[in-house]
């Protein structure tokens, strides 16, 4: 048998970006977390087991599962590592064995809206431009792309004629995905590489003359872009990127 093995996990590189949460029970009495120095610890003992025998019996073996909580936002690029060490002789003396560190991408997108004026008359054209940039460590390919939409169910009260006029791409003259309108809402889903930054343009024209308003309308054109669960954009989201307002002013 093997007496008073020890395991040690270091989380520094994964609590850079994250919190500790606990352990999954069950979990085995030699585990410890030490906020201090952010080492998983496990000491115990372990069985010997006899490859020899009729059957084989297997040697002892524990399993220990904790949970983090990944910070939101995360630092530009972050990715979780973390290196478990073992006794000498085993797969993992030093953690730079095989099977012995994980590296954990996070998923994390920055949009911003923005609209070529805040102020617009009858007959104008508005310029509106979302920008989807991947600041996380994951990769969005195909089939698990980057999306957004983006609902102009308010601005067409005033405006008509939405089209898209540019999909761009920080990282030279690759193929981007195209934008397009499903009805009233402008969509997008594509790759989008560590580091890159998409920005997507359309344009609407303010009608001219203004039609009759109903109630509950008015000449204001607002609208969200609402993106997936790692960007700050998410449905009824506050944050001020996500939102753009332009007042349409008409004198009779």
């Amino acid at each position: 048998d093997l007496v008073g093995v020890v395991v040690e996990d270091s989380l520094v590189d994964v609590l850079a970006n994250a919190s500790w949460v606990g352990f999954v029970d069950p979990v085995d009495a030699g585990a410890s977390f030490d906020a201090g120095s952010e080492v998983v610890s496990w000491t115990g003992d372990l069985a010997a087991g006899d490859p020899d025998a009729d059957p084989v019996v297997p040697g002892g073996s524990v399993t220990i599962s904790y949970t983090v909580m990944v910070d939101d936002p995360v630092a530009e690029g972050a990715e979780l590592v973390n290196v478990v060490t073992g006794p000498e002789g085993s797969s993992c003396e030093d953690g730079s064995e095989p099977g012995c560190t994980t590296t954990t991408p996070v998923r994390q997108l920055d949009i911003v809206k923005s609209a070529s004026t805040d102020e617009a008359v009858p007959g104008e054209t508005v310029e509106f431009s979302v920008t989807v940039s991947n600041t996380g460590s994951f990769a969005y390919v195909d089939p698990d792309s980057a999306s957004f939409s983006d609902d102009l169910s308010d601005v067409l009260v005033v405006a008509e004629n939405p089209m898209v006029t540019g999909v761009t791409s920080n990282q030279g003259d690759r193929d981007v995905a195209e934008a397009a309108f499903s009805g009233d809402v402008l969509e997008w889903t594509g790759d989008l590489a560590v580091g890159e930054v998409v920005t997507v343009t359309y344009t609407v024209d303010v009608m001219d003359p203004l039609p009759a308003l109903g109630d509950g309308e008015d000449a204001t054109m607002t609208n969200l872009v609402v993106g997936p669960p790692e960007s700050q954009c998410e449905p009824d989201s506050g944050d001020p990127d996500c939102t753009t307002t332009v007042e349409v002013r008409s004198l009779d």
